[in-house]
């Protein structure tokens, strides 16, 4: 498991808990493998990171594209 992966994997309790399908993890491990090579890893996981945060705290204000999803675009 990455490093990335690791990180996803943390929480902060919220209760609301963030789905990341099988699909977006393969794009995640491209993503973080492309930056990485340009040295801009560090600078791309904080980012998404706090996007995440972002999810977790304020989840109603993403779009609902499903039944009860609701999806964010980075």
């Amino acid at each position: 498991m990455s490093n990335l992966h690791q990180s996803l994997r943390l929480g902060n309790g919220m209760g609301y808990k963030i789905l990341i399908s099988k699909e977006a993890e393969v794009e995640l491990e491209f993503a973080d493998c492309y930056f990485r090579s340009k040295d801009l890893e560090k600078s791309f996981r904080a980012d998404f990171l706090k996007q995440l945060e972002f999810l977790e705290t304020t989840p109603f204000s993403f779009q609902k594209k499903y039944k009860d999803v609701r999806v964010i675009f980075f």
